[in-house]
């Protein structure tokens, strides 16, 4: 009688902590809807830094369906607790004159912190993150003091997309592919390099669309994404080589390369054949890649050699 007794005392327990971790999850993805955004950032050395983690993180988490207020606020449903320490860093260089000059140039810098999401009276979600950008292999000029590290671009290509895939886990991807049509290219290649990382099919369309953008850099997170995604992107990539748009062709080519599936041979020489002479330049590079054969831009020779090889 006792075994039984502590068995369904256990089988309760169970089914408690069951429904508690539903309340959680309905808490985090409906219940939270005002967020408090509360932002520490230091920095060694560089007194004249700061980065602008508010304002870019209160218009992601607006794409993930949050209400923003600051750390001032008095109501809210849950905190978003960023803090980060910067760190510059960098190396000699040398200097060309009478004499081999050598000058440190901080060239380095490093963002490394955690980010807490904190629902009020449930479930706190923590991420550390850490990115350094640089030291640069050769410089023109500039970085002369802890300040002019490249904390910004660290920020850009290190902070922006760990705060969409961190978002992603709270509210899947569906904020990500809206934030691919932003205004700030910043927040557009974040976007897509996140949806990269996160290697989610259902990103393949959007992100071929986002071949489209007008940033070049915004292309290539774009195309790069596409490529960590894989075997699904293969059939859309091979379509968008027939695209309206050049941008896109071309780095549909480029991708279809990288990935390296032997489905894309075919159309890739018919790419050749493309008006762009970017297109026709993609398609001979992913076309080395995926046969290891080297016909350049000569599309007689590799329909010739895939006739005879396929």
């Amino acid at each position: 009688m006792a075994k039984r007794f502590l068995f369904l005392a256990i089988l309760l327990l169970f089914a408690s902590c069951i429904l508690q971790a539903q309340s959680e999850e309905v808490s985090s993805d409906v219940q939270v809807k005002v967020v408090r955004v509360v932002v520490n950032q230091t920095y060694e050395k560089a007194d004249k830094v700061s980065l602008s983690f508010y304002d870019y993180t209160k218009k992601i988490l607006e794409y993930a369906g949050f209400s923003v207020v600051d750390e001032n606020a008095k109501y809210y449903d849950a905190t978003l607790y960023i803090d980060v320490k910067g760190i510059p860093g960098g190396a000699y260089y040398s200097k060309w004159g009478c004499n081999w000059n050598w000058e440190y140039r901080w060239t380095e810098a490093t963002l490394k912190g955690t980010l807490s999401f904190s629902i009020n009276g449930g479930k706190t979600y923590c991420w550390n993150f850490s990115y350094t950008e640089g030291p640069y292999s050769a410089i023109s000029g500039g970085y002369f003091t802890p300040n002019d590290a490249p904390f910004r671009i660290a920020f850009d290509e290190g902070f922006l997309p760990f705060l969409f895939k961190s978002i992603s886990e709270l509210k899947g991807i569906s904020p990500l592919i809206s934030a691919l049509k932003d205004e700030d290219w910043r927040i557009r290649w974040g976007a897509a390099y996140a949806l990269g990382e996160i290697k989610d099919p259902r990103a393949v369309e959007p992100l071929i669309q986002a071949l489209k953008d007008e940033d070049s850099g915004v292309r290539c997170a774009a195309a790069n994404a596409l490529v960590r995604i894989g075997e699904p992107a293969v059939e859309p990539l091979i379509q968008a080589l027939k695209d309206d748009d050049s941008n896109v062709r071309e780095k549909a080519a480029w991708a279809l390369g990288w990935i390296g599936d032997k489905r894309a041979v075919e159309p890739l020489i018919q790419a050749l054949k493309d008006e762009d002479s970017n297109v026709r330049q993609g398609a001979a590079y992913a076309l080395g890649e995926i046969t290891g054969k080297d016909f350049g831009t000569d599309y007689n020779k590799w329909n010739e050699w895939w006739q005879k090889n396929k």
